[in-house]
């Protein structure tokens, strides 16, 4: 039971790492945390606080990347606001399903820097710096939750329990 659970918020970290409504990498690493606690697999302790300490810090660099990235494009602090606002309209409304969790703040850096400077191309190099920096966050989110359910799965695949999931 503890592997099924487990591995269903390894699941979710995967949907959590696209998808800015879910705490993805929290789950993913409470799935691989359960697994160790439990005693289903074998993890060092040191290991364990290391992929939390990455966690922590991926978490942080979540809210910095998309700043960094825009301001390093041009943007101004208009653009990083407009970026955001435009997650949040993305997240609630979704007019475009997944789509708008990336479209939305693309619009929102692209609209604000428009209005707060009055050109077309730093606004466009803010968007897409916005936009940049969503993706590497995303991607790093992404890669981490692969790897974290790969690690579960290559430590799990000789337990009886696991294959008898299959």
């Amino acid at each position: 039971m503890e592997i099924t659970i487990s591995l269903i918020f390894m699941i979710l970290g995967i949907l959590g790492a696209i998808l800015p409504l879910l705490p993805g990498l929290v789950f993913s690493f409470l799935g691989l945390f359960l697994l160790v606690y439990q005693d289903v697999i074998e993890l060092h302790p040191v290991w364990l606080i290391i992929i939390a300490l990455w966690v922590v810090f991926l978490k942080i660099i979540d809210y910095l990347l998309p700043a960094y990235t825009t301001k390093k494009f041009g943007g101004s602090k208009y653009a990083i606001w407009g970026s955001s606002i435009g997650l949040i309209i993305g997240i609630i409304f979704s007019p475009l399903g997944f789509m708008s969790i990336i479209i939305c703040p693309f619009l929102g850096a692209f609209i604000a820097e428009y209005i707060q400077r009055r050109e077309m191309k730093n606004a466009l190099k803010a968007a897409l710096g916005s936009f940049a920096g969503f993706l590497l966050s995303n991607g790093l989110n992404l890669f981490t939750a692969i790897g974290l359910l790969a690690l579960a799965i290559y430590k799990l695949w000789d337990n009886p329990a696991f294959k008898a999931l299959f």
